[in-house]
């Protein structure tokens, strides 16, 4: 005999990000990262190949501008530095210690700002695989506003991944009753990651693709009068053998990642199959699928997706402004690009969103929804509970 709660809906049906107070093209975060290699611990012998390599990644890069919650990369001046403060003739590689400091001072700030209703939430899922507190961020809002009552979920440490597996968490708190509403919070502040001495090209990779990012999504179990996204399903699906080639470590200083050139290898090699198996299981195609949530890990990434799945570029629009737009925001970034797709006017009412992401394990994450417009009733496609 089915449970009803089987059956029960589950929408987002609002999804608000938090701007980060520096906002910096990429093209002036490459200068200071320029400017900081040389100004670090780095062998002045391998300074000049990193200086060139981040030339030739700026005139390749994908990436309009990125934010922080750090003032360091607007001037490249000792001044300037906050963080990244060494004296006045060098640039640091910050302790965990001072990074975790200004995680949680940004963070806190960050939870009340994206928190200003006077009514206090159900449940609150607190994501962040860049920093870790205790109270967390979120636990010091809800006791600041005496929201004694709502229940708290840390989760942490995935990656760019980590926005799929709170989703789930979330829509099945509403489907159960065991929530009336659920929010899920995600703080991402990779710039507290950088590491200005290292000049090995994967990680100047990386310091040239990671930005902050913050958002707020919004669970419930009814469409309500704007526009929506119906959970439809989710699917995940561990990568054998990729354990090394995506990384996230802590270390002395700082939290510390790996990225391999395989991984849209590894990617060319899973993703088409587990795609149209996650697809036929709920009785669809890519023929159905209007819209295409690709976690931008890198311009590599939606490339390598949009030409395996034969995606138009009207579909993965939104995946490539985000990009542009933001970098990559490890988990905060899809979501990001749910507000956009929430915002188009353009989809209609009754449009199939695959999303997809990739984090360590490898892992492949992605869902289905359906967004429906002011209110209208869901075409009756799948029962989210998947």
């Amino acid at each position: 005999m089915q449970n009803p709660a089987d059956t029960r809906e589950v929408y987002i049906t609002r999804i608000d990000s938090h701007a980060m107070p520096h906002r910096v093209p990429q093209s002036q975060t490459i200068d200071w990262l320029q400017w900081a290699v040389s100004k670090s611990s780095a062998p002045e012998d391998a300074q000049p190949d990193a200086i060139a390599f981040l030339d030739r990644l700026r005139e390749n890069s994908a990436i309009a501008s990125r934010g922080s919650v750090l003032r360091d990369f607007s001037a490249a001046r000792f001044d300037h530095l906050t963080l990244f403060a060494n004296g006045t003739e060098s640039v640091a590689d910050a302790a965990l210690e001072a990074r975790m400091h200004h995680h949680a001072v940004a963070a806190n700030t960050i939870a009340r700002e994206l928190f200003p209703d006077d009514i206090a939430p159900d449940t609150v899922f607190n994501v962040t695989c860049t920093g870790y507190d205790s109270p967390n961020p979120v636990q010091r809002m809800l006791s600041a506003r005496g929201w004694t009552n709502t229940k708290h979920y840390q989760i942490g440490h995935m990656g760019c991944y980590a926005a799929f597996p709170a989703l789930r968490l979330a829509e099945a708190h509403v489907r159960s009753g065991a929530s009336s509403t659920a929010d899920i919070l995600h703080t991402e502040l990779c710039t507290l990651h950088f590491r200005p001495a290292d000049t090995r090209r994967e990680q100047l990779v990386v310091q040239t693709l990671f930005a902050d990012g913050a958002v707020r999504l919004h669970c419930r179990g009814d469409a309500g009068t704007g526009s929506a996204l119906r959970i439809l399903g989710h699917d995940e699906v561990l990568l054998q053998g990729t354990e090394e080639d995506m990384t996230w470590h802590l270390s002395e200083q700082g939290f510390f990642m790996t990225l391999s050139r395989a991984v849209p290898v590894h990617l060319r090699g899973a993703v088409e199959k587990a795609v149209g198996a996650f697809l036929r299981r709920r009785g669809m195609t890519l023929d159905d699928v209007m819209q295409v949530a690709i976690h931008p890990g890198g311009p590599r990434i939606i490339d390598t997706i949009a030409e395996l799945l034969d995606l138009e570029e009207d579909r993965i629009a939104h995946s490539r402004a985000v990009l542009s737009d933001h970098g990559n925001m490890s988990s905060a970034t899809v979501p990001h690009i749910w507000k956009r797709m929430l915002e188009d006017d353009s989809i209609p009412d009754g449009a199939i969103v695959l999303s997809m992401a990739f984090g360590p394990g490898l892992t492949l994450v992605m869902n289905l929804m359906e967004k429906t417009v002011h209110g209208n009733a869901p075409s009756g496609r799948g029962n989210g509970n998947a």
